[in-house]
């Protein structure tokens, strides 16, 4: 029931600006029914340098000194959303990317637009890293758009980009680096549960 592209892909929102308002709203929602206090930031921009931002296997940056959330353009098909709430929360204080990305499904599943909650769960799967076994052809399709559109980005020095920022997270107490990210599953898990 979801908007697809001509191959049968989701079609998530193109419009950052009007994304990042809604996710803004939902995720002042979502941290004020927490009990938490919420930031006022900067809008979230698509960063200037996409194209090498891509090719190192970045999809979003959070500038600590702009205080602006940062979005590489153009996004894997279905991620735009998370990417842009993961992002944000790292504006709201959340600065390990677990809980950045906790705060980011919390935010998505509340939204009463499908795509939206859609992001998260598609997210969520892939952190748990299990096979598509099982789930819907249109799933598997959407899963597969998303490795394609990264295999067609990527640059060669991906891997040592990634290696770099996983030594730099680290070094500033992230245990496991860039494993960090999977960690959202269980903290998703338990709170579903």
């Amino acid at each position: 029931s979801l908007p697809e592209d001509g191959q049968g892909v989701v079609a998530a929102p193109q419009d950052l600006a009007a994304l990042d308002v809604e996710l803004s709203r939902l995720q002042d929602e979502a941290l004020s029914e927490a009990g938490l206090p919420r930031v006022a930031g900067g809008r979230t921009k698509s960063f200037f340098a996409s194209p090498l931002m891509l090719r190192w296997g970045v999809s979003g940056v959070y500038g600590p000194f702009t205080g602006e959330p940062n979005i590489a353009l153009p996004a894997a098909p279905g991620t735009l959303p998370f990417t842009v709430a993961h992002e944000r929360a790292h504006l709201q204080g959340f600065a390990w990317e677990e809980d950045a990305s906790f705060v980011a499904l919390l935010t998505l599943w509340r939204s009463p637009r499908p795509e939206l909650r859609y992001a998260a769960w598609l997210e969520l799967w892939m952190e748990l890293r299990r096979p598509p076994k099982g789930l819907s052809e249109a799933v598997r399709r959407d899963l597969g758009a998303i490795a394609a559109f990264y295999r067609a980005h990527r640059g060669r020095e991906a891997p040592a980009v990634n290696r770099a920022y996983s030594a730099y997270l680290e070094a500033h107490g992230v245990k496991g680096g860039v494993a960090s990210y999977a960690r959202v599953a269980g903290l998703a898990l338990r709170w579903l549960a």
